[in-house]
């Protein structure tokens, strides 16, 4: 059985010394993707912005602040549409909590979870919509290339997502300015599967 291309210790190896030299940068985007978020309406921007600017880091080449920038501009339009729908997934995982909690029963309570399970369904194949931006401005291109490798990649998704937990209650209990490098170094560390499986696929073709 042939070891996954991102266990690959020259792999690794080759992103924690991208990581150490641009650490900084990645630091500075995840402060200039927070204050987008302060917005609201232009989390999905930042956000964006932040998945395709790391990715240049990740992939080892020459990064400079106006890369976010720039990127927050090409990105205005798909990232406006990933901030409705995260406020759509949110008010809608929030109202069901809500009506949950009224412990009723019947069919308030059958849409609550039929709700809960629609927006999980939605937030887990919209999982790589940032990342899928990276080379695309077509939304409804990027959608289709997100749900396509969350599928293709169902597994690669779940450890991505296990990975994200256990650093999130690493830094959970780290003072608190560390929790500024979440956003960041999730995003490098998907960015890192995104680009081994990429390889792996360009080998096939090859091959």
């Amino acid at each position: 059985m042939r070891m996954k291309p991102w266990l690959e210790w020259s792999f690794i190896k080759e992103g924690v010394k991208n990581l150490f030299w641009n650490f900084h940068y990645l630091l500075l985007y995840g402060i200039f993707t927070l204050v987008s978020i302060a917005g609201i309406i232009t989390a999905g921007v930042g956000i964006t912005a932040m998945a395709s600017s790391i990715r240049v880091a990740a992939m080892d080449e020459k990064l400079t602040v106006r890369l976010y920038f720039a990127e927050w501009k090409r990105h205005l339009k798909p990232g406006l549409l990933l901030s409705l729908l995260l406020i759509l997934i949110l008010a809608s995982f929030w109202s069901s909590l809500h009506i949950l909690s009224w412990n009723k029963g019947g069919l308030e309570t059958s849409a609550a979870y039929a709700g809960i399970a629609v927006s999980t369904v939605i937030a887990f194949f919209s999982f790589y919509y940032p990342f899928a931006a990276f080379d695309e401005v077509s939304v409804r291109n990027i959608f289709f290339k997100s749900v396509v490798y969350t599928i293709g990649h169902f597994w690669d998704t779940i450890v991505q997502l296990s990975i994200l937990l256990i650093i999130w209650k690493i830094l959970a209990i780290s003072p608190v300015f560390l929790v500024l490098l979440y956003l960041p170094l999730s995003f490098y560390i998907i960015n890192r599967f995104i680009i081994a499986n990429n390889r792996e696929v360009e080998c096939k073709k090859t091959s």
